[in-house]
């Protein structure tokens, strides 16, 4: 197996520059389902058993919580997956220096778990971000110092920020976006680095979609320095635009997910001076049959590596919204027939209603991913 971290973007650093800062960054983390399964069976240490090294190596470490921690509340019964994990895994977690919460299954057991989940997190010296009983305590930043570098640190979703499954909470909603770039303007003045964690775009595409582009980069052009993507649970590109740095998904990192690309992911490691970004670098991992993130063996790593460097081209030539709808006409027929047919079995007709709701809501994205498929029929 391989250890080594890979290069994604490297920039000489000046000793006049000062230390060296690095942050590690993962993607999405769900201890629930066949997870909890084995965290029963071999305690939820295990999962890190092959990454401690690496983690303690670093200055900071973020990464996205998919799961309330909780035995509290009741399932979202307009949900087709809830998602819970006993509070039993939050030892784990203190590895983490910030866990993101805007994302789209921390409101799934309502108000009684997210209110633990936050208590559980801070026990353990976790920043818990991205949630709050308002708006503006949701898109609160956090600010940490490293060898006196400040960083400021903002996270939120393009899912919905409300549901009347968990009144009293809300997510930090990346809608309307002039909210997130008023905020970036505002923490500006008071950090060397903005970070900004997205719980967005589209699942199991391996090219962004262009409205995830279009988001990342105008929080780039309001001051942000680097963003963070996750959601659509595969491993996507890096892009390099004007003065900031975009990963725009580092897909699943503990999760259960059986398709291979799923399996695939990594550790981040980025490196700040007082002046600048100096470098990126992925450590590939694969996730095996106990989903444990693992080092990926030198093929698989280099295999891994040589995909995301390929995507990253494509994002730092041009937006290619062409070959993000080709990729997602792929998935998106199966996904929507997968959906009604978990509702139907779940919920019976009544399921197959809420579903029906919800087409209300289709974004533009979602009416030309379907022209494509209609056309790629006929």
């Amino acid at each position: 197996m391989s250890c080594k971290f890979l290069s994604l973007y490297k920039s000489q650093a000046s000793k006049a520059e000062g230390e060296v800062v690095s942050l590690l960054a993962v993607g999405d983390i769900m201890f629930s389902r066949n997870v909890a399964r084995v965290v029963e069976k071999n305690g939820v240490d295990c999962f890190f058993s092959k990454v401690d090294g690496i983690f303690r190596q670093s200055d900071m470490t973020i990464g996205n919580l998919e799961n309330p921690i909780s035995n509290k509340g009741v399932p979202n019964p307009e949900n087709i997956s809830n998602f819970r994990a006993s509070p039993k895994v939050a030892c784990a977690l203190k590895r983490f220096t910030i866990l993101t919460l805007a994302n789209n299954h921390i409101f799934d057991f309502g108000s009684p778990a997210i209110k633990e989940t936050i208590k559980v997190l801070n026990q353990q010296g976790v920043i818990a971000m991205g949630v709050g009983k308002k708006a503006e305590e949701a898109r609160r930043p956090v600010i940490i110092t490293r060898r006196g570098v400040r960083f400021g640190f903002l996270n939120y979703t393009s899912m919905r920020a409300k549901t009347n499954h968990c009144r009293g909470y809300t997510l930090a909603s990346l809608k309307p976006l002039s909210n997130a770039k008023r905020d970036i303007s505002n923490l500006k003045r008071y950090v060397n680095f903005i970070i900004v964690s997205l719980h967005f775009g589209y699942a199991g595409v391996m090219y962004p979609s262009p409205e995830a582009i279009d988001q990342a980069r105008a929080l780039i052009d309001s001051g942000a320095n680097l963003i963070i993507g996750h959601h659509p649970h595969i491993l996507q590109g890096v892009e390099r635009y004007r003065h900031g740095f975009i990963l725009y998904s580092l897909g699943d990192f503990i999760f259960d997910g059986e398709d291979l690309l799923r399996k695939e992911t990594g550790i981040y490691k980025i490196n700040f001076t007082r002046e600048r970004l100096v470098s990126i670098e992925l450590l590939p991992l694969i996730i095996d049959n106990s989903y444990k993130p693992v080092p990926a063996g030198n093929s698989k790593a280099f295999e891994i590596y040589i995909r995301i460097k390929r995507l990253s081209q494509l994002l730092n030539v041009s937006k290619n919204d062409k070959l993000f709808l080709e990729q997602a006409k792929k998935t998106f027929i199966n996904d929507e027939f997968e959906d009604l047919r978990l509702l139907f079995r779940k919920n019976g007709i009544k399921g197959i209603i809420t579903k029906l709701k919800r087409l209300r809501n289709l974004r533009l994205l979602h009416l030309k991913i379907l022209l494509k498929v209609v056309k790629s029929k006929v």
